[in-house]
């Protein structure tokens, strides 16, 4: 194959068409305490908490587990997470540039329901900290009693369920391995991780041909397309790029909004529109200059 498509709704609630060029990973597990002979706690169910005085708390030995994880911005604070973090490079920064001047960032916190951001700094800043750096998320917090009214226990376990998105260059594998050794570094040797299936980062650069030819599909269709770097979502796009050694592309007409949700929906004009773009996306692609054997023998001599 010369090239995997992946099309969908592009069109913001203004009309422009949004072209992403990358995606974050995302590594996805569970730190658990739980009560057990070298630090103490209940170990074979919930105990009375007028105990407390001598009783080990598991919740709270997860929390001062997790204080650990992050700074006062929650900015990740993991011994060694960041040497593996790659810098944008000048085609990223001037995507960046491209974009920041119509970011509204008081519509976009508006969408989403937030009152405002957690940091400072001019629109490229914030931008290229929104794409091209990690983050540590506490997806959930379950422990103990958690129902309506009062029951005073030590509970026997707590979990938090955490995402990392990862960047261009950190591993899955070695994410893990960064965020137990913090732990154990700080004498939390009895805090476990429970992993789930994750999916590493995934980039194209905005010079392959499927990218150019993304753009000048929106621009045969009389749009001018918004073209970002990397988006902060994850999808298992790395499967392209990275095992099978092709780019990766799409992009569409039609507005749709509510993702995931139960009212997601799109509008019906845009599905007309959508199929329109798509097949001017397949005909550009396939008429540009270069063959897909020389785009790939290119890309096997980089």
């Amino acid at each position: 194959a010369d090239v995997a498509f992946g099309f969908d709704y592009s069109e913001n609630s203004e009309g422009v068409p949004v072209i992403s060029l990358g995606l974050k990973g995302v590594v996805y597990f569970d730190l658990i305490a739980e009560g057990n002979p070298d630090t103490g706690g209940p170990m074979k169910g919930e105990v009375h908490s007028g105990e407390a005085s001598w009783v080990h708390n598991p919740a709270w030995r997860l929390v001062q587990a997790l204080s650990t994880l992050v700074d006062a911005d929650q900015r990740p604070t993991v011994d060694g997470l960041w040497d593996d973090v790659r810098e944008p490079d000048e085609d990223d920064r001037e995507l960046i540039r491209n974009v920041a001047p119509g970011f509204d960032s008081e519509t976009f916190l508006d969408d989403i329901g937030v009152a405002r951001f957690k940091g400072e700094g001019t629109k490229e800043e914030m931008i290229t900290k929104y794409l091209f750096e990690p983050t540590l998320n506490i997806d959930g917090l379950i422990s103990g009693y958690t129902d309506q009214g009062t029951k005073t226990v030590i509970p026997k376990s707590a979990m938090a369920k955490i995402d990392i998105r990862t960047v261009p260059d950190m591993t899955i594998e070695g994410t893990r391995k960064k965020v137990m050794a913090h732990l154990r570094r700080r004498g939390f040797t009895d805090i476990r991780m429970r992993n789930y299936e994750d999916y590493p980062w995934s980039k194209v650069s905005p010079r392959e041909t499927i990218s150019k030819a993304c753009v000048e599909a929106m621009r045969y269709h009389g749009k001018e397309p918004e073209v970002w770097p990397m988006m902060a979502g994850s999808a298992p796009f790395y499967l392209f790029d990275q095992v099978l050694g092709i780019p990766w592309g799409g992009v569409g007409l039609g507005f749709g909004s509510n993702a995931h949700a139960p009212n997601e929906f799109a509008v019906v004009k845009g599905m007309r529109d959508f199929e329109k773009s798509v097949i001017t996306v397949m005909h550009i692609f396939a008429t540009q200059g270069e063959s897909g054997s020389a785009v790939r023998k290119s890309r096997r001599a980089r």
